[in-house]
């Protein structure tokens, strides 16, 4: 019989699932050793996410009626008023789809939960007897009101000489997408999916995007670049909390005048092991000179402060394909040739195409002719694979996984919850076991490997 200490060590690694027998009929679970494409947002990149909210206007005094009536009525629960606002064919948008005529709208809603709602117009139109209003729904019970929905209202003017809505379109807008995530969070999220250890992306190169929500076009390049580093240096503080499970990379917008001083910055300190560019969201263009140019910079400087890169490769202009990914292979990758280079997205932006299918394929012949760009190259499987897409295109993404090699194919999350995400895979990628083994385990000399479990990814 096994002495009393032995039984605590073995009940202990049960606990934690380390030698826990499976049950019978099914296999242990299995978890990526590494998360490779994580993110941290602060307090202050997350209001980039949230949309600037537009100006309000005023409406002639009968239209206002009409829109704060609407209000009034969905804050009282009153449904039979409600109704009577709306032409008798009138639509009325839910998130499940549109309602078509009162009696539709009466009997929907009887279960509509009373709100506090504040409709704020934008613009309108007015031609004699029918009227537009283009606007926002704002939720107005907090202290402060925090516009959910972009609203569109088409209005007639009935033989009686009052207003009635033909047609009330909404569209909700993300709510929460603001709120920061931080460390103690995705350190939480990892642990639910058993995940090791995680790459933190900064994403300061919002702040160098025109593209982000809450963008702000007035802001001078040097508060600009101030926002960046602060942002870069808030992602190495919360990670200087879990040094065994995180590791930081900064981020920038390569086309920026203060992008190669950051990276030199970003070199210094002692946190960072990484560089994370995105291409599609700096906007920039590998068919043009100068931005290829620039690029060519950016990575030299990467290479000389020792940094890895993981790069969002696929740009946001069209067309994308064979000739993108040949320029960055042939020119921009050979500025960097110490550091390992992670693509991100299997050279995608998320989901999986015929453009996307041939840039991969520039890679995958590369690395069967061993061409020496290719060394210390890998590729992410983030945001690729999703319910609804036909068979074949993910036999077809399969297919390339092996092309390229299952040692140089890494796991990665985004700003989703890991668990989740791994389990997509699992569920619709028709790998077998023993490849998704592979993968899992898989552990670059960036990810700062642990002694558990790991097998070194190696070109």
């Amino acid at each position: 019989m096994a002495s009393r200490p032995h039984m605590l060590i073995v009940l202990f690694l049960i606990s934690v699932g380390i030698g826990a027998p499976a049950l019978h009929g099914q296999r242990p679970r299995l978890a990526p050793v590494g998360n490779y494409h994580g993110h941290l947002v602060s307090e202050v990149s997350g209001r980039l996410r949230v949309p600037r909210p537009l100006r309000s206007v005023d409406l002639p005094g009968d239209l206002d009626r009409v829109v704060r009536d609407y209000e009034r009525f969905t804050k009282s629960g009153d449904p039979d008023s409600l109704t009577a606002l709306f032409a008798q064919d009138g639509f009325l948008a839910l998130r499940t789809g549109w309602i078509r005529g009162r009696g539709a709208i009466g009997r929907a809603a009887v279960d509509f939960d009373p709100q506090d709602l504040h409709v704020r117009a934008h613009s309108f139109a007015l031609y004699d007897s029918v009227a537009t209003i283009t606007g926002s729904l704002a939720d107005s019970s907090g202290p402060r009101a925090t516009d959910f929905a972009k609203i569109l209202v088409t209005m007639h003017r009935g033989p009686d000489g009052r207003w009635l809505i033909d047609s009330f379109l909404r569209e909700d807008l993300p709510r929460g997408s603001g709120a920061p995530f931080t460390a103690e969070q995705l350190v939480a999220q990892s642990d639910s999916a058993g995940v090791q250890r995680a790459l933190v992306l900064s994403v300061a190169y919002w702040f160098g995007s025109a593209l982000m929500a809450g963008a702000d076009p007035d802001l001078s390049l040097a508060d600009e670049h101030a926002r960046v580093r602060a942002e870069n240096d808030w992602v190495a503080s919360q990670v200087a909390r879990y040094p065994n499970r995180l590791t930081a990379f900064c981020s920038l917008n390569p086309l920026k005048p203060y992008a190669v001083e950051e990276i030199q910055r970003c070199g210094r300190q002692p946190g960072i092991r990484g560089l994370k560019l995105h291409l599609a969201n700096s906007t920039v263009d590998l068919r043009r000179r100068e931005d290829v140019d620039q690029l060519r910079r950016v990575f030299r400087a990467a290479n000389e402060a020792r940094l890895a890169i993981v790069v969002h490769l696929r740009p946001r202009l069209k067309p994308y394909g064979r000739q993108d990914a040949e320029t960055f292979l042939r020119e921009i990758r050979p500025e960097a040739p110490d550091i390992p280079i992670q693509i991100a997205h299997l050279v995608g932006w998320g989901g999986y195409d015929d453009a996307t299918d041939e840039a991969v394929a520039v890679f995958s012949d590369a690395i069967a002719r061993n061409d020496p760009l290719t060394k210390n190259l890998y590729f992410d499987l983030t945001s690729i694979v999703f319910a609804g897409q036909p068979l074949e295109l993910r036999q077809r993404i399969a297919n390339r996984i092996r092309q390229l090699g299952l040692r140089r194919v890494l796991f990665g999350s985004d700003l989703a919850d890991a668990l989740g995400e791994w389990a997509r895979l699992e569920q619709l990628l028709p790998l077998t076991r023993a490849e998704f083994t592979i993968i899992a385990g898989n552990v670059t000399s960036y990810l700062h490997p642990t002694p558990a479990r790991t097998n070194r990814a190696r070109d």
